[in-house]
């Protein structure tokens, strides 16, 4: 725990660190602290109209002399003085701040100028060549950038090196260093290689981190990422309390409560009915749909002529309606401004009466620093109210998983301090809140003691904190006996609030067929729903780009809104990759976040990437019937093949039958024309053969013996008796003797 003493000892530690580099300087140069100061002071009040804290000067003397520095002040505190009457002292000198928020670069860099210092913002809606080519001619003495710029921009990193190589850069200031912590992640994740320009500059040139929510956990991390020596450190810690700005709790339905934010904006309580009637107000939201919606929710309940007294700030401003709002604010020409961290660092407006936070933020941190927009002139008495959502004091059992897991680790603990044994009360019931709220901003939004207290404790605040001008915050102003546990209920609402978180989409699933160890059949989920093939997908998100510049151009130019306010780039990626989307709410619950302007713009959105599908389909329909043509010309030509195919077949079996007929009619001719030759052979032999001796005839008793003739081997008829039967005609055959290869019958 951090004492008084502890802040004692740190402190004069420090100042011992400042005289050991004032002796060193003085021994090697003949630095004089006493001409230094009084320059500093000299000049800065000519500049300023009146002195600079003594602190101020302090601090400014450190880095002149080249000690790493910590200035932890509340917000208006003047922790941007030290570094700015560095410059003023030395004309040649630069600085490097690094800065978190483009409109916070924009403006520091007014007041620099206000002051007589040049100073530029470098970042990328501002880099130029022209821009380069000041850089180099050493037109600017304060350059406000980003860590971004600084580690990722080749050609301001290469600005950089050149002057480190010309000793042209004196210092470098991290502003608003709880950034790197808060944003040190995926969110900026350059603010956790910010170590990287330590390397890069010479170890002669001092950096100085400021800030007004520095935890000591916090402060360790970042001087151990930064490589701060406690020997050559000058570290100062004024606390962060602001005595001019009462803060208090009031308890609201919802983050939508936007009912229960419309009395609190005038001194009356009521509907205001002129200018006069409304407080200077900074109504902080945690998202930016919140913002639009709660600006819009206030001008629809204000008179017309005083709508104009309310605007809104967030990411999707354009650069130059963004510095427009401020410019306005700063002026009264905006009395209620609707924000959300685009408005909650730096910005250095004196007269801003009242900060509202609708709904808790992320930390305790982010809170107090909201809370410092407030009351920034010390002669105004302003407060902070913290509108803490219901949920945030509802209590519910912790979950069952959540539990055992905490169970087992709380086991685990008592055996290793009590090897196994066990006397507490482990069946008490363990409740957790609705809504996860951080330790210690709950702890402020609990306590029934002083606020402040709690401030202190978690910011390890210096003791001697002065005594509040406009009373002290919500319970102090109560009686001690009356303290509730819980904050007074909100104002009476005149409509329903609407809950500002979307409900998870409901899955449909089915019990599986796999039964696991415990025999139960674990639940399947239904298969995700399919994108739109990669072309077409493409197709469409080239449509809707180019239809938000359009809408941007005809329905919202002049004004503040950018392309991307009109259709935000992930709400665009969801409509031309899903098939599933029909509808906003559909949109909206994929998309987990709600789509500002959706409800003036999502059927046109919706039309345009129908208009791609119903393209796409009448395409592949195209395709399809294209390819039913081919595959129809494909069996046409297919079949006129095999009909060519056969006829030919056919033609050839004709052909192959006519040459079979024509090879049969020449082969009957010449069997014929053989035949007549051979008839002809033989008649002429024949005619060549001598007559043939006849046989000799018998008579027998009434018989006629005739010898019939038959084929001897040599080929000569030889006669064979055969008796012939008298009374009747018989045929006698003649036989003939003679070379012949036949009988010859005669009648």
């Amino acid at each position: 725990m951090i004492t008084a003493q502890t802040h004692a000892c740190s402190k004069a530690q420090s100042y011992q660190n400042l005289s050991e580099a004032r002796k060193k300087a003085q021994a090697g140069h003949g630095f004089s602290s006493e001409k230094t100061r009084a320059d500093i002071v000299l000049e800065f009040t000519a500049r300023f109209g009146k002195a600079p804290y003594e602190w101020q000067v302090d601090v400014t003397e450190a880095l002149i002399l080249g000690l790493d520095s910590v200035v932890i002040a509340g917000t208006g505190f003047g922790k941007t003085m030290p570094f700015m009457m560095a410059l003023l002292k030395d004309r040649k000198a630069k600085t490097v701040i690094i800065s978190p928020l483009k409109v916070l670069q924009q403006d520091q860099v007014r007041r620099f100028r206000k002051m007589g210092i040049s100073a530029v913002a470098v970042n990328g809606d501002t880099w130029s060549n022209q821009l380069k080519s000041n850089l180099e001619h050493g037109q600017y003495q304060a350059i406000f950038t980003s860590p971004e710029m600084c580690l990722q921009h080749p050609q301001f990193r290469g600005f950089l090196s050149d002057a480190v190589i010309a000793n042209d850069i004196v210092m470098i200031v991290i502003d608003e260093a709880h950034c790197i912590s808060q944003w040190g992640g995926e969110f900026r994740k350059e603010y956790s290689q910010l170590d990287k320009l330590r390397v890069f500059f010479p170890t002669h040139v001092p950096f100085l981190i400021t800030s007004a929510t520095l935890t000591p956990a916090v402060l360790v991390e970042i001087q151990a990422q930064l490589d701060f020596e406690l020997d050559d450190t000058f570290f100062l810690n004024l606390g962060n309390d602001r005595p001019n700005i009462k803060m208090s709790i009031q308890a609201v339905k919802t983050p939508a409560d936007y009912d229960a934010v419309i009395p609190l904006l005038t001194h009356s309580g009521h509907l205001p009915q002129t200018r006069e009637d409304l407080c200077k107000t900074i109504v902080f939201v945690n998202k930016v749909p919140s913002s639009q919606h709660c600006s819009r929710y206030i001008k629809s309940l204000f008179l017309p002529e005083l709508r104009q007294y309310v605007d809104v700030l967030h990411a999707y401003r354009t650069r130059r309606t963004k510095r427009r709002l401020m410019k306005q604010f700063r002026k009264g020409n905006i009395l209620v401004l609707v924000a959300t961290e685009a408005a909650g660092m730096g910005a250095d407006i004196p007269d801003i009466e009242q900060v509202l936070q609708l709904g808790v933020p992320q930390s305790l941190a982010v809170w107090v620093q909201r809370a410092g927009r407030a009351g920034r002139s010390p002669n105004i008495n302003a407060r902070a109210i913290l509108l803490v959502e219901q949920a945030v004091f509802q209590r519910r059992r912790k979950s069952s998983k959540q539990k055992n897991q905490e169970s087992q680790l709380a086991d685990e603990a008592s055996d290793a301090d009590s090897g196994g044994e066990s006397d507490g009360d482990t069946d008490r019931e363990e409740l957790e809140t609705v809504k996860k709220v951080e330790t210690p901003l709950m702890k402020w939004v609990e306590a029934r003691e002083c606020r402040r207290d709690v401030l202190d404790d978690h910011f390890s605040n210096p003791p001697g904190r002065k005594a509040p001008t406009n009373g002290c915050c919500d319970n102090c102003s109560m009686p001690t006996d009356s303290q509730p546990t819980t904050p007074p209920g909100s104002l009476p609402c005149s409509r329903p609030a609407t809950p500002e978180g979307q409900q998870p989409p409901h899955t449909h699933s089915t019990p599986s067929r796999n039964v696991n160890i415990n025999g139960k059949r674990q639940m399947e989920s239904r298969p995700p729903p399919a994108r739109r093939p990669k072309a077409q997908a493409d197709a469409a998100r080239s449509a809707l780009i180019a239809w938000r510049y359009d809408i941007k151009r005809c329905f919202y130019s002049p004004s503040g809104y950018t392309a991307e306010a009109v259709l935000p780039t992930r709400f665009l990626n969801a409509l031309a990759t899903q098939r599933h989307i029909s509808s906003l709410h559909t949109l909206e619950q994929h998309v987990k976040a709600e789509w500002v302007l959706g409800q003036d713009h999502f059927d046109d959105a919706f039309s345009i990437v129908r208009r791609i599908d119903d393209a796409e389909k009448t395409r592949q329909d195209e395709v399809k019937r294209q390819k039913m043509l081919d595959e129809a010309r494909k069996q046409e030509e297919k079949a006129e093949k095999q009909r060519a195919r056969e006829e030919a077949k056919a033609t050839a079996a004709r052909q192959k039958e006519e040459r079979a007929r024509e090879r049969a009619a020449e082969k009957a001719r010449k069997d014929a024309q053989k035949a007549a030759e051979r008839r002809a052979r033989q008649v002429e032999r024949q005619a060549k053969i001598p007559p043939a001796t006849p046989l000799g005839l018998k008579a027998g008793l009434g018989h006629f013996v005739a010898t019939p003739a038959t084929t001897s081997s040599a080929g000569y008829l030889t006669p064979v008796s055969q008796p012939i039967e008298s009374g009747m005609m018989h045929t006698v055959s003649v036989l003939y003797y003679g070379p012949c290869k036949a009988n010859r019958h005669h009648k």
